[in-house]
């Protein structure tokens, strides 16, 4: 009968070993359904978002060396040409990358690629076009300069900015996922372990015996697994949150890299149309203005080290000296000295446009690696932290079921 001391002690003991073998199982599930996700952002969704950002990136790169090199006479400069032919490249690569990562059922996603990819082929022709015309001295070519542009601005980028963003929110919803320490198990182990002494207790209370090695073998056990499971979760957790972190400040310096990209496309832009329009300028500032505000508000919620907090530093001033040369270029423009505007946006001077662009796009460049870098380091501090327990916890489990069968089949015997 359940009613009677013996029918009680079987029905704990039946209990306590569900419990604690389900503790141990879930602590198992729980950390391989961790270290999955883990794999998923390493290996899938954190690739897959670089190669977006490295697209979008080497695209706005290619489209300010394009505009920048016709400024520079009937040839432009070897370094903008090949800046330009580096940029075309890796938005080449990275467009191999992204096809090869996103899965077959990811119709939006695929789409946006065959976008880009026929954009990014009639981009090429209509610059190549338009330097064929530059180097024999054809005005037209100005006019398809401009066609490749707003191909570039109106339908190749807006296209490579919903990729990056899509497959941004889908590694931050893994990265959130990870920052959550597992409650779940780590509050059934503690139960687990407040169940079996509180059976130590009762049959304290029933047999006069103080000690019973069997529960308080299976009482260490747990113990055991739940310590182990809290400090490796809280571990790994942290480190998922320093890591999407460090994903977010990187997110930042890839957008002001873009904006500033966009920016110098602009600025070229409106000395090549001879100030006929307002439209570059009204970009420019817009661009440059929420540059600005990126890189203030990087600076006022991301804790740097010293090194970072000199190139942010460097970054800004960059900026400053960047715009500082627009308003010389401009105030020439608007004086009728245009040679003298496209000498302070692309000549050689250290305080010209063309330098403290320079300046400005390897800085956040190397911002970017750094911060890349980082995010791997902390991707496998999250991995490491839960090395063996999947396996630890499901032994540990069973171990602790056989203990308290141990503890449990004494006191049943002596009714017999």
């Amino acid at each position: 009968m359940v009613s009677s001391t013996p029918g009680k002690l079987a029905l704990i003991g039946v209990g306590l070993i569900t419990i604690v073998l389900l503790a141990g199982a879930l602590t198992s599930v729980a950390i391989v359904a961790r270290e999955k996700r883990i794999d998923t952002l390493h290996l899938e969704t954190g690739p897959l978002t670089n190669s977006a950002q490295e697209l979008y990136s080497s695209l706005s790169i290619a489209d300010a060396a394009a505009t920048a090199g016709f400024l520079s006479g009937r040839v432009a400069p070897q370094a903008i040409r090949y800046r330009y032919r580096q940029a075309i490249g890796e938005a080449s690569t990275a467009l191999i990358s992204a096809a090869n990562g996103i899965s077959a059922n990811d119709t939006q996603s695929q789409e946006l690629l065959a976008e880009i990819s026929r954009g990014l082929s009639t981009y090429t022709g209509i610059a190549s076009t338009a330097r064929a015309n530059s180097r024999v001295g054809n005005a037209v070519g100005v006019s398809y300069i401009n066609e490749s542009s707003a191909l570039m601005h109106d339908t190749i980028l807006p296209a490579a900015q919903h990729l990056y963003t899509k497959q941004a929110d889908a590694q931050a919803n893994t990265q959130q996922s990870l920052a959550r320490p597992p409650w779940t198990a780590i509050a059934l182990c503690m139960f687990t372990l407040v169940a079996l002494i509180g059976t130590q207790m009762y049959l304290t209370r029933l047999s006069h015996r103080r000690f019973n090695p069997g529960l308080i073998v299976a009482s260490a056990l747990m113990a055991l697994l739940a310590i182990w499971l809290s400090i490796a979760g809280l571990l790994s957790a942290n480190a998922s949150a320093n890591e999407m972190a460090s994903a977010e400040s990187m997110d930042a310096l890839v957008r002001a890299r873009i904006l500033a990209q966009q920016a110098r496309a602009d600025e070229t832009l409106g000395l090549l149309r001879r100030d006929s329009d307002t439209q570059s300028e009204q970009e420019y500032a817009q661009h440059t203005a929420e540059l600005a505000r990126i890189l203030d508000g990087f600076r006022a919620t991301t804790a740097q080290n010293d090194a970072a907090d000199a190139q942010l530093n460097d970054a800004i001033a960059a900026l400053d000296g960047w715009e500082s040369a627009h308003r010389d270029q401009r105030q020439r423009l608007g004086a009728g000295d245009y040679v003298g505007a496209v000498d302070v946006a692309v000549g050689g001077g250290p305080h010209d446009a063309a330098a403290q662009f320079t300046r400005l796009d390897d800085t956040l460049e190397s911002g970017i690696a750094s911060l890349r870098g980082q995010s791997s380091e902390y991707i496998a501090r999250s991995s490491s932290s839960l090395s063996h327990l999947d396996v630890g916890g499901a032994t540990l489990g069973v171990l602790c079921g056989f203990a308290v069968g141990a503890g449990i089949w004494p006191r049943l015997s002596e009714y017999q």
